[in-house]
């Protein structure tokens, strides 16, 4: 039976400060992952960040870095939202820890920013999560934008929509680790086999904190221990629904986003006062 191995996100949704967000990565890595994910950037999300902002995420990551140990790979995310001289400025900060990758630094509608970023550091980019077809990764590869991308097998298509993009970055040399936010039940499963047949596979992703609230929902789901699953060996994905539970939960439209408070915008001292504020939007 084959074994995958799965990067923790989510355990970081909701952090006050460093410290919290350092005790929330411990109990991760007790729980056996040795790959964490996470964005470090205090709020409110801009593309324009003071110099403090810049810190305060370097900080997060040396207080991550130094808590865990050399052995838990640490992968930051970007999450699209930096300008191009802020990403490079944090990267080369960011190096000395040694991070595992930096992903998706610059808002994708700009795919050369990214390359920019690339070709200033050592350190691996992922990007893939705002293309949707194969014909927006082409792009990727064309300009050697990525060393891995991120893909997510319920945003792009499906399974075989996920197998001709793996195909298409092989022979580029970029390797896969698939996203895998928008379905810890189906997605997850449908990701695992994935990951089973494509020989530039990374590693798979995983929200550690959308594995309880669902697991009532899968009378048959996949089991992760100690940051690794199993390839399912029954038919079909593997998984099955409890259609009774699902239907005690039905569709509500996510409330809108409201306006931001004032105390938000420039000029503002919410680096300066409280640089460990966290906003994971």
């Amino acid at each position: 039976m084959k074994k995958f191995a799965f990067n923790a996100n989510g355990w970081w949704f909701g952090a006050k400060s460093i410290d919290d967000t350092v005790k929330r990565a411990l109990n991760v890595v007790a729980q056996g992952y040795d790959a964490i994910k996470w964005n470090p950037f205090p709020g409110p999300w801009r593309t324009f960040i003071s110099r403090a902002d810049e810190t305060a995420a370097v900080e997060n990551v040396k207080a991550v870095s130094e808590a865990v140990g050399p052995n838990v790979e640490l992968l930051i995310d970007g999450h699209r939202r930096l300008a191009l001289n802020h990403a490079i400025r944090v990267i080369e900060r960011l190096e000395e820890y040694d991070i595992g990758w930096y992903e998706e630094p610059c808002p994708p509608e700009n795919i050369d920013l990214t390359v920019e970023v690339k070709r200033s550091t050592h350190t691996p980019i992922v990007l893939g999560e705002a293309p949707y077809t194969k014909e927006g990764f082409v792009p990727v590869f064309e300009k050697h934008a990525a060393d891995i991308i991120n893909p997510d097998i319920c945003a792009v298509g499906g399974l075989l929509s996920m197998l001709e993009i793996a195909a298409l970055a092989a022979p580029h040399g970029v390797a896969v680790t698939p996203h895998n936010y928008n379905s810890p039940i189906v997605g997850l499963a449908a990701t695992v086999h994935l990951s089973a047949v494509i020989p530039n596979f990374n590693i798979a992703e995983v929200f550690v904190n959308l594995i309880e609230p669902t697991q009532s929902i899968a009378s048959q789901g996949i089991t992760i221990a100690s940051g690794w699953a199993d390839v399912p060996e029954v038919p079909g994905l593997g998984i099955d629904l409890d259609i009774n539970e699902l239907k005690k939960r039905p569709y509500s439209p996510l409330p809108g986003k409201g306006l931001r408070d004032y105390r938000e915008e420039f000029p503002r001292k919410v680096a300066a006062v409280a640089p460990n504020v966290f906003n994971p939007a």
